[in-house]
């Protein structure tokens, strides 16, 4: 029996200058300068090199995403963000530095971008510090963003805990572009507040829900009126929850029909004891308004805490787009060397023969796809040689580019490593990614087994080597790797997303791109691309509101 592995890489690098981490006093707008607020909002001089199909603020840093919502009624997507600029506040005489606002893109696609300008100040007494991770609900068009807001305890009387909850709305439904939105004046909707609201979903009884870093659960049932209904058994304390239905694959397979009990919903979390972000899957039962309901393990599931990424993702946030009737999600790349940026946009499935759940680049990432750099067949890497895949491509184009590579896998173990970002001298010093496969093992008697996959550098300072066991089906004769590297940081999609890592890949004195295996291998397929930028006009969004699909 022959296996097959397939490797795709997407690979940018160019030289980036940041601007400062801290939030500024003076922000400017083209060659004026003066105090950080509304059109004052850049943190210096538009960033050089950088990013380019990652979404990063044009000069301040960045983290968490927040609120992506889809506007029907202008058939277009906007995406949210933690973007460290605000209008400065001292308390007690001392400058208040933590403060932030969110920054705003809008896009036809998810794919390509427009910035916007900043949506939301912190320009109310039970905002005034600064304006946390928000989430975004859609009630019959109508668009709610519910945000924490940072105030000085007791000023005003309302900021009971130091933290509020707000609501904002759009000002003008007419205006595609979302661009000013206003805070209703029975605002703060809960006084004693806590961070990090998850989206809200309506229960059978009719009844707006949502919970947050405390796992309390709110409720309304008419946007104005908010109520605490109390912890939720089962939810723990954590940084950026979130709540959503299992979502479920586009195509049935057989053994998904088998199975009745599916869990219902996922609740996911970040927190240190969690390592990043990470998910449970159970049963969600709901009761009556204003009472709790239950959240417990789903008979034959475990009710373990499962990875979303395995490297250095934080804080992710999801939407139901219900253009294309999937759940997609952004997060935070904590990765150093990049003044804050959120990986690709990604789609969640539940995989019901592995009972895990897969994240992936949405279909759409292809539009950035500019011309192909090679494609070739039927291949063989020989034991222990370098070869270099971009050895024949323009110069520097293994920086920006993306690789596709399908391995042919014998019955016998193989060790594949695939490097990007290395130098011809000096190999070793790109970062890496590997497979280690064995194949299974005659005394197991199950339908999959795990093979070791990864992610390192050899000459990386904090010695960070990032690995996960990566789930095959017995009756699979691919396995897959989609590595995106943009710049500094990289992206690896294990068997179209099982296993999934976002590590730091800072450049070397090269650009190349090599594969390498410990045996004698057959490379089955190769292709590469070059990749264009996410970043567009306004009217250039406007323009084309068509679908991918």
């Amino acid at each position: 029996m022959m296996f097959r592995i397939y490797i795709y890489v997407l690979c940018l690098f160019s030289p980036i200058k940041f601007a400062a981490s801290a939030p500024p006093t003076t922000c400017i707008r083209g060659s004026k300068s003066g105090p950080c607020g509304p059109g004052y909002e850049q943190c210096g001089p538009p960033r050089t090199g950088g990013p380019r199909f990652h979404l990063t603020d044009l000069s301040c840093k960045i983290n968490d995403p927040n609120a992506p919502v889809y506007d029907a009624k202008h058939q277009l997507y906007h995406l949210f963000y933690q973007d460290h600029v605000a209008i400065e506040r001292r308390v007690n005489g001392s400058r208040y530095l933590n403060g932030h606002v969110m920054g705003h893109a809008v896009s036809n696609d998810m794919v390509h971008w427009a910035r916007l300008p900043v949506p939301l100040w912190n320009d109310k007494p039970y905002d005034q510090l600064a304006i946390s991770s928000a989430s975004a609900t859609v009630v019959n068009e109508s668009i709610y963003i519910v945000y924490p807001g940072l105030c000085i305890k007791g000023k005003p009387s309302s900021c009971t805990t130091g933290r509020t909850l707000g609501i904002a709305v759009p000002v003008n439904r007419s205006d595609p572009m979302l661009r000013r939105w206003r805070k209703p004046g029975f605002n703060p909707i809960i006084s004693a507040g806590q961070r990090d609201p998850t989206t809200a979903w309506q229960e059978s009884s009719g009844e707006w829900r949502f919970t947050n870093f405390d796992g309390n659960m709110f409720g309304t049932v008419n946007w104005k009126d908010f109520y605490l209904i109390g912890k939720q058994p089962g939810f723990v304390q954590a940084e950026c929850p979130a709540f959503f239905p299992l979502p479920m694959p586009k195509e049935s397979s057989t053994p998904l029909m088998r199975k009745k009990n599916l869990p219902t919903h996922v609740y996911k979390v970040s927190g240190r004891k969690f390592y990043g972000d990470s998910y449970q899957v159970g049963t969600y039962t709901s009761k009556v308004r204003n009472r709790l309901g239950t959240w417990e393990r789903t008979p034959g599931y475990d009710f373990e805490w499962h990875k979303l990424d395995y490297g250095k993702v934080y804080a992710s946030k999801d939407f139901y787009d219900p253009v294309n009737k999937r759940r997609v999600y952004w997060g935070w790349a904590r990765v150093n060397g990049i003044n804050g940026v959120l990986t690709l946009v990604r789609e969640l499935t539940w995989h019901p023969d592995l009972d895990q759940l897969i994240s992936f680049p949405i279909v759409e990432q292809k539009l950035l796809r500019q011309s192909e750099l090679l494609s070739f067949e039927n291949i063989t890497v020989q034991y222990n040689k370098l070869w270099f895949l971009s050895r024949h491509w323009p110069h520097a184009a293994g920086a920006h580019c993306e690789v596709q590579v399908e391995f042919a896998l014998p019955n016998h173990p193989v060790f594949f490593q695939l490097y990007v970002m290395s130098a011809e001298n000096d190999p070793s010093a790109g970062t890496r990614f590997y497979v280690d496969y064995h194949p299974p093992s005659t005394i197991n008697k199950g339908s999959f087994y795990e093979v070791e996959v990864g992610a390192l550098r050899s000459k990386d300072p904090y010695n960070y080597h990032y690995k996960a066991s990566l789930k095959l089906l017995k009756s699979e004769r691919s396995v897959s790797i989609l590595v995106f590297v943009d710049t500094m940081f990289s992206e690896a999609y294990f068997q179209n997303g099982r296993a999934v890592f976002t590590v730091e890949s800072p450049g070397t004195s090269g650009t190349e791109v090599i594969i390498t295996s410990n045996a004698n291998t057959n490379v089955v397929k190769a292709q590469a691309w070059i990749l264009d930028s996410m970043w567009v006009s306004e009217d250039s969004v406007l323009r084309d509101t068509s679908t991918f699909y």
